[in-house]
């Protein structure tokens, strides 16, 4: 009989008069204790598992301290029992040579499907935040503020509308999205919409409708309403997909297509604006891990100013800071009509929010 205990700070085997340790990262006092028949008699292989958490924690970190120890139980079973396999445990000869093998796999297979599920249910655990401003856009990520001054905005930004980017044809999530609008300029924002109609049913008709809907929003973006939007990746991607994503965006809108039709010079300085949004992410392949931030600003000239905040390995957010200005106000003008307006805005269930979060404001 071989048996492993596990306490504490120190992962403890004792073997036949003979005892290893192994150094693993407990977050709080955790008992384990695995016990392994492998007697050449018994011709059989058995175990037992059994966690008791002998501290109070939430049940978040409970499961994590469980997965851990589960880990570290198959990667003991594998190292305990494969180098005793040698060239009989591929041989199928004995009964106790195939519990090993049978007790080998099984560890094999603990360890693989606890480091998933430990990794995955580690990397969904948000830090605390203030719940009165938050809102939540997917379980996949962390909850949006409400009301934000932070990624390096100009003023304080209110939200609008929220949803998930999907990839339609592969039916995958790809970035959640919030569109926010500065405070100070909710006046102007109601002076806008109204002046559209009075009438706040016909206003929300406009919004919705795919010919109408990008008057509407280039005329709020042209009276200098200033928009941003707060784009974070629901898995790790790095910048060349985001500024990928955002150049694909701007070029599928209708409104682009038939601005480089002009022939008035309007190609070129979209073409400009196309290189200054590069160049703000540069040619690094910096990584954008699940939960970092993108944010996009309009100006109050038109400009488009990004920001980054990246969310660290730690579980923290790092310092924000800023990548550039797209000097060209056309991108900018793009980008937000594509969230907000036509017939396949980037995101629908952000635009139908954002649409609600417009009437309200009249």
């Amino acid at each position: 009989m071989r048996a492993m205990n596990v306490r504490s700070r120190n992962l403890e085997i004792f073997s036949n008069g003979g005892s290893g340790t192994m150094n693993s990262r407990f977050v709080s006092s955790v008992s384990v204790t695995c016990s392994v028949d492998l007697s050449r008699d018994s011709g059989s292989g058995r175990g037992s598992f059994d966690i008791t958490n002998t501290r109070e924690k939430s049940e978040k970190n409970t499961e994590l301290e469980k997965l851990n120890l589960m880990l570290k139980f198959g990667l003991c079973a594998i190292k305990k029992t494969w180098p005793r396999l040698g060239r009989r445990a591929f041989s199928g000869v004995g009964h106790a040579t195939s519990s090993r093998r049978l007790f080998a796999s099984s560890g094999l297979g603990v360890a693989v499907g606890s480091y998933f599920s430990y990794t995955q249910l580690l990397s969904d655990a948000a830090p605390e935040q203030d719940p009165e401003n938050l809102v939540s856009v997917d379980s996949s990520v962390h909850a949006f503020p409400v009301v934000t001054s932070d990624y390096l905005l100009q003023t304080p930004f209110q939200l609008l509308g929220y949803g998930i980017r999907m990839v339609t044809f592969l039916n995958m999530k790809v970035y959640a999205l919030g569109i926010y609008v500065a405070r100070e300029d909710l006046p102007l924002l109601k002076k806008t919409l109204t002046s559209v109609s009075p009438d706040p049913s016909q206003v929300a008709f406009s919004l919705r409708d795919p010919a109408l809907s990008p008057q509407v929003v280039e005329l709020l973006l042209s009276s200098g309403v200033r928009f941003s939007a707060k784009i974070v990746p629901v898995r790790n991607t790095d910048f060349n997909h985001l500024r990928d994503g955002l150049i694909k965006s701007i070029k599928s809108n209708p409104k682009y297509k038939e601005l480089m039709k002009r022939g008035d010079g309007t190609d070129e300085k979209l073409n400009a604006g196309l290189d200054q949004l590069r160049k703000a992410f540069g040619a690094r392949k910096m990584t954008a891990t699940k939960n970092s931030t993108l944010m996009l600003q309009i100006l109050s000239d038109g400009k488009l100013a990004l920001s980054f905040q990246l969310y660290t390995t730690q579980d923290q957010m790092a310092e924000p800071f800023r990548m550039g200005v797209v000097e060209e106000p056309l991108i900018g003008r793009l980008l937000f009509m594509s969230y907000l307006s036509g017939a396949k805005p980037l995101s629908e269930p952000a635009r139908s929010k954002a649409i609600d979060g417009f009437i309200s404001l009249l």
